[in-house]
C-alpha cells in the first residue's frame, strides 16, 4: 500500500482483509517484552469504532498492515505502519516501552499512543478525524509472529454512563457532561454536550495496559479535537494543549461518573526541579551535544505542570500533563508527561519521561526543537 493512502482506508481495507481464527485463542503462545520494540511486528487484532459509530472488532492477518519499527535512539523513534512513514516518541529506557506519534494524510489527523506489555504484546490505540468531520477510535493488538495472544480482552473497568464535569485546570469551559453508550473492552463511544449546545459525538479508546493506577489512551470528538485521556474506575482525566503566539495553553478536565472523591495520586511533585542537557539527536539523525539547553518546571496544579525550555539564552514556555507513571528497567520509578512546547508560535508535541528525579528524556512526536533536535537528554 502506497504511502499516501488516508489511515482511514488502511483501517477500512483491515475490516475487509480480516478472518476469524477463533483457534488461535487455545494455541496462541505466551510472549515476552524481551528485545524492546524495534524489528517488525504483525497486526492480529482490531476493535472500536467507525466513524457513524459502527462498532468494529475483528482479527488480522495480512502483512500490508504491519508495523516496523526500524530506528530507536534515546527516545527517538522512527519506522512504519501500514506503509505509511511516521517519527515520533518512545520510552526505550522503561519497562513499558511507551510509543507516541502523529499520522497526517490528505487533510485527516490521527494520533497514535500505547505500549509494549511485560508478556510482549504491543497495543496501540489510534484516534482518527476524517475530512468529512467523522471521529474514529481503535485498539490494535501486534505480536511479532502474528498469533493471537491469550488475552485479547483484559480490560476490566466498566465506563458506560453518564460524566460529569467535576473540576478544571486551566481554561474555563463551562458546563460539560459526556454519556458513554457503548463500550468493547478498551473503546467506547458516545456523545458530549458543551454549555447546552447541541450534543457531540466522540469515540474513545484505552490501551489495555495499566500504568501506574489509570489507563491512558485517546479521545476524538465531531469537532475535531483529539484529547489524551486517562481512565481509573469513576475518574477520566481530558486533557489538550494548545499554542499561539502569545504563549501555549493546557486544558485538564476532570470527568467523574459520581460526585465524591477523584484524588488520584500525583506521580511526581516537580515544582522547582531544573535539568541541564547532557545530548541530543538530530532530525536527520544526527548525534549532538546540548549543552546550552536546559528545562525548569515552574508550576504544578496537580497533574499539570508548566516551565520553560532555554536554549542557548533564548527561552520557550512550556506546559504538559504528567500521562503515565510506572516502574523502570532499573527499578527506578519512570514518569511520562505529554508536552506542548511554544517554538515562535509553532506548536511543538514532545514527551517528557523522567526516570528517577535525575535523568530526563525530551521526545518530540511533532515538530522540532530549537537546533533542529528531535531528542533532548538532561541531568540534574
Amino acid at each position: 500500500m502506497g504511502r499516501d493512502r488516508s489511515v482511514t482506508i488502511i483501517l477500512s481495507a483491515v475490516l475487509l482483509a480480516t478472518v476469524f481464527l477463533a483457534a488461535g485463542l487455545i494455541t496462541s503462545p505466551v510472549y515476552s517484552s524481551e528485545g524492546g520494540i524495534e524489528g517488525g511486528w504483525e497486526l492480529v487484532y482490531v476493535k472500536g469504532y467507525g466513524p457513524e459509530g459502527d462498532p468494529v472488532s475483528r482479527e488480522v492477518d495480512d502483512p500490508a498492515y504491519d508495523l516496523a519499527i526500524t530506528k530507536v535512539a534515546k527516545g527517538a523513534v522512527s519506522g512504519t505502519i501500514a506503509g505509511i512513514a511516521f517519527t515520533g516518541a518512545s520510552d526505550t529506557d522503561g519497562s513499558k516501552s511507551l510509543l507516541r506519534f502523529c499520522l497526517n494524510s490528505g487533510g485527516k489527523k490521527a494520533e497514535v499512543t500505547g505500549g509494549l506489555s511485560t508478556s510482549g504484546v504491543l497495543n496501540l490505540v489510534v484516534a482518527i478525524y476524517n475530512t468529512d468531520g467523522t471521529p474514529e477510535a481503535y485498539s490494535l493488538l501486534y505480536t511479532r509472529d502474528g498469533r493471537l495472544p491469550h488475552m485479547i480482552d483484559s480490560f476490566s473497568q466498566n465506563i458506560t454512563g453518564r460524566w460529569t464535569l467535576n473540576s478544571v485546570i486551566g481554561e474555563d469551559i463551562g458546563s460539560l457532561e459526556m454519556t458513554i453508550d457503548s463500550q468493547m473492552a478498551t473503546t467506547a463511544c458516545g456523545k458530549m454536550i458543551h454549555n447546552g449546545n447541541p450534543e457531540v459525538g466522540f469515540r474513545s479508546a484505552f490501551s489495555s495496559l495499566e500504568i501506574g493506577s489509570m489507563s491512558m489512551g485517546l479521545l476524538v470528538d465531531d469537532d475535531g479535537n483529539i484529547w489524551t485521556a486517562s481512565v481509573k474506575k469513576g475518574l477520566m482525566i481530558l486533557y489538550r494543549t494548545e499554542a499561539a503566539a502569545t504563549g501555549v495553553s493546557g486544558t485538564a478536565v476532570y470527568m467523574v461518573r459520581n460526585p465524591g472523591n477523584t484524588s488520584v495520586a500525583i506521580p511526581l511533585h516537580a515544582e522547582g526541579k531544573a535539568w541541564r542537557g547532557t545530548n541530543g539527536f538530530e532530525a536527520d539523525g544526527n548525534a549532538v551535544s546540548a549543552e546550552g539547553y536546559s528545562v525548569t518546571i515552574d508550576t504544578q496544579n496537580d497533574y499539570v505542570i508548566s516551565g520553560k525550555l532555554i536554549h542557548d539564552g533564548d527561552e520557550y514556555s512550556i506546559i504538559g500533563a504528567f500521562v503515565a507513571a510506572y516502574q523502570g528497567l532499573t527499578n527506578a520509578l519512570t514518569v511520562s508527561a505529554e508536552l506542548c512546547i511554544n517554538i515562535g508560535g509553532t506548536e511543538v508535541r514532545a514527551m517528557m519521561f523522567i526516570h528517577g528525579t535525575d535523568t530526563v528524556v525530551i521526545s518530540v512526536f511533532s515538530g522540532t526543537l530549537p537546533g533542529n533536535l528531535i531528542s533532548l537528554g538532561l541531568v540534574t
